[in-house]
């Protein structure tokens, strides 16, 4: 139901990570601070690879969609709440005047009033991040840690693939 004239805009975006520091240098085994910078680097890909991956936003985001379809789903997931739909002359619309179809997969929403363009403003993202994507997380991380130099010389290096159907699993194919 995707419509040419659709656009999303990320209104407050998250700055969380999927884990922390802490969690990272606790499951590489480091003490000292010494490669915190670098650390900290490989937690933001592997946390934006995963979402990307999944298709999900991994920490509370706010976001502003705007569409002129009456239909629609909610383009990032998964839904928190949404704080606001407005038609195209700013008018808050009242819970009569649209329908909300909440999953843990693909949320939805059904205007009721016959309106040109909607406006709305919604959060989506996870309150906490699913144990099985934290784990993947620190795995990457630690694949990355470990192998850092193969990776600068552009060498194969092994990774273990099992760890990839943990996301397999909170994984949404575009529709």
């Amino acid at each position: 139901m995707k419509n040419i004239l659709d656009k999303l805009n990320t209104i407050s975006p998250s700055s969380q990570l999927g884990i922390s520091l802490a969690e990272a240098k606790d499951f590489v085994k480091i003490l000292d601070d010494e490669n915190d910078t670098m650390l900290t680097s490989m937690i933001k890909s592997a946390t934006t690879y995963a979402s990307i991956y999944t298709n999900k936003i991994l920490s509370p985001t706010t976001f502003e969609f705007i569409t002129s379809s009456q239909d629609f789903n909610i383009p990032t997931n998964p839904l928190i709440k949404v704080l606001s739909i407005k038609d195209e002359l700013g008018n808050a619309l009242k819970k009569d005047d649209y329908k909300l179809f909440e999953s843990d997969i693909i949320s939805s929403i059904k205007i009721l009033k016959k309106t040109s363009k909607i406006t709305i403003k919604y959060q989506a993202g996870y309150i906490n991040i699913p144990e099985p994507i934290k784990s993947w997380i620190k795995v990457k991380v630690a694949t990355l840690f470990e192998y850092k130099e193969q990776f600068t010389s552009n060498t194969n290096i092994y990774s273990p693939s099992f760890i990839d159907e943990f996301l397999n699993i909170y994984r949404v194919r575009n529709i």
